[in-house]
């Protein structure tokens, strides 16, 4: 019996082969949000306007979804509840306390990083919205993070 390799793409169009090529699609085509932050922060040094060190800029610590939010919820953050949203996403990384959701009417928002239970719970219950496609009614921080979640 030949031995097969797992893959995450679909499968290959040539039958009775398991060698992987590099423009293979399983391979991903995404660069990862560190990346991202270290090219701007080239192009912000290039540029004489950076405020932070680069130290801190490429801190992987720093790294975010890369899909910025509407304009609409960049000013100002004050705590309030959301009622009736949808999770429309999710990011996260191998990082301690870095997990983010996609809100249909908000953009990226960071869950609490108040506790490691408690944004694993808030993943498990993210992830469950959104899986579900379910309404859901938040509540977000005066600091921008979601520290409540609730899913019907």
């Amino acid at each position: 019996m030949p031995v097969s390799k797992p893959s995450m793409g679909p499968p290959s169009s040539q039958k009775g082969t398991n060698t992987a090529k590099s423009s293979d699609a399983s391979s991903p085509a995404q660069e990862p949000p560190a990346a991202v932050a270290a090219a701007s922060s080239d192009k912000a040094q290039a540029s004489g306007s950076a405020d932070l060190p680069t130290a801190v800029m490429t801190d992987a610590s720093m790294a975010a979804p890369s899909l910025k939010p509407s304009a609409a919820v960049a000013g100002g953050i004050a705590a309030a509840w959301h009622s009736n949203v949808h999770v429309d996403g999710l990011w996260s990384i191998n990082q301690d306390r870095n997990s983010w959701v996609y809100l249909d009417n908000g953009g990226w928002k960071k869950l609490s990083t108040q506790s490691p239970s408690g944004i694993v719970a808030l993943t498990m219950v993210a992830a469950h919205a959104y899986e579900k496609h379910s309404v859901s009614s938040l509540y977000e921080a005066d600091d921008g993070q979601i520290s409540q979640l609730y899913v019907w």
